[in-house]
């Protein structure tokens, strides 16, 4: 009986709960691949590339800063950069 705690599939064999997807990390509005592509290109025959693309600048892959790859979810609050003064 699964009782709300973790817990791996090696360690506990009654788990029928998957641990909750992660948060998104990075700014997913800068992120940039190596061929300038945003986070929008990734659906389709584009998911093979998720874990192989990473941003120019942070090296973080998009699997783990674009929620379109389906490996992690946007935090409740965008992540995005802060506005500029004008």
């Amino acid at each position: 009986m699964f009782d709300g705690s973790l817990c791996s599939v090696e360690s506990c064999l009654e788990c029928t709960e998957s641990p909750p997807t992660p948060l998104c990390i990075g700014v997913r509005n800068k992120f940039e691949n190596y061929y300038y592509d945003d986070c929008s290109i990734y659906s389709g025959s584009m998911l093979t590339y998720c874990d192989s693309d990473t941003d120019m600048i942070t090296n973080n892959y998009a699997q783990e800063v674009c929620s379109e790859c389906g490996e992690c979810v946007d935090p409740l609050i965008a992540n995005t950069s802060p506005p500029t003064s004008g």
